[in-house]
């Protein structure tokens, strides 16, 4: 399990970051009796048999019938370790507000993770989750290595990177040149190129062009963020969606938070959380009606990255 950062100022400790799960060796049945020679004397009727061992089941508090569910209960495998790519190539279509909300889904729902923020200018990422990311040059392999450790430590460890604007060239370099996603097939990890989608033909194109390149290499999760467009019926009938589908990809939305609100939250610097709490001397960064607009608008994102099967447990707010 790979050590994660303190939590930066504003967010209070989450209710407990996963720590790897711990599997119990399930007892073993004893081996049947050896079946006695014919030559051998028949035992006295009278001499003690000897006596098998007893298997011992822990009995069920609640409910006998839990007993035989414990007994055959399956061993389930660990979680695998994720490598999250969340791009679009343009800028402007919503990538560090997906990352940082995904960042706070896994603080919410006690999911390990660190976070790596590409932006060569502001880094929006680093600055709203200091405390869990760190900065990675793009065209630093020895900096993208770091990430690629990252994602071989621990179990289930998810690996956030917030891509700058044209950053695949870059990116496909390096795994080219280190066999990177080798390694990580290798080792289990999977690798998820995320493509934030707006409404434009643009961002389109660019969908098709990161499905071109990296085929079956990569899984993909395709976002229709509805901050940066309100119409997706292009997207829907275009030829870009039937091979996402063809390659496996998942479709979610990024619903919109009202412009009043997020802009409040961006420009307190503060993470989600903060922005929906109070601090530790009673203050709130907004008022009643945006700090309610910003849970419902988290409730929804929740359920759409619920759809990805990575949460362990929840923590409601």
């Amino acid at each position: 399990m790979p050590a994660i950062v303190p939590q930066p100022a504003g967010i209070p400790l989450p209710l407990g970051i996963a720590q790897p799960f711990e599997y119990k060796t399930p007892p073993k049945i004893p081996a049947a009796a050896p079946v006695p020679s014919s030559d051998a004397a028949p035992e006295s009727i009278d001499s003690p048999a000897e006596e098998m061992p007893v298997m011992e089941i822990p009995m069920a508090r609640e409910s006998p019938t839990s007993v035989i569910a414990l007994a055959v209960e399956p061993v389930t495998s660990a979680p695998m370790n994720q490598v999250h790519l969340i791009g679009g190539e343009k800028g402007g279509v919503g990538k560090s507000v997906m990352s940082r909300v995904f960042a706070q889904y896994c603080i919410d729902r006690n999911i390990p993770f660190q976070g790596f923020d590409s932006d060569r200018s502001h880094g929006s990422f680093m600055r709203f989750y200091q405390g869990f990311t760190e900065h990675v040059e793009l065209e630093n392999f020895q900096s993208l290595d770091h990430l690629a450790e990252a994602a071989l430590r621990g179990d289930g460890v998810q690996v956030l990177v917030d891509l700058a604007a044209q950053s695949s060239t870059s990116l496909r370099g390096w795994m080219d040149d280190t066999g990177v996603l080798e390694l990580f097939r290798e080792a289990g990890v999977i690798v998820n190129c995320w493509h934030i989608l707006d409404d434009g033909k643009d961002s389109l194109e660019m969908l098709g062009r990161l499905l071109d390149d990296f085929k079956t290499e990569t899984r993909y999760v395709i976002v229709l963020n509805h901050g940066r467009g309100a119409r997706f019926d292009a997207f829907h009938a275009s030829p870009q969606k039937l091979k996402a589908q063809e390659l496996g990809a998942k479709i979610i939305e990024l619903p919109k938070l009202h412009e009043g609100s997020m802009r409040q939250v961006d420009h307190s610097n503060s993470s989600f959380w903060a922005a929906i709490n109070a601090a530790d001397d009673g203050s709130q960064l907004l008022g009643i009606l945006d700090r309610q607009r910003v849970k419902v608008w988290l409730r929804k994102v929740y359920s759409e990255l619920d759809k990805l099967g990575l949460h362990y447990g929840r923590h409601q707010f």
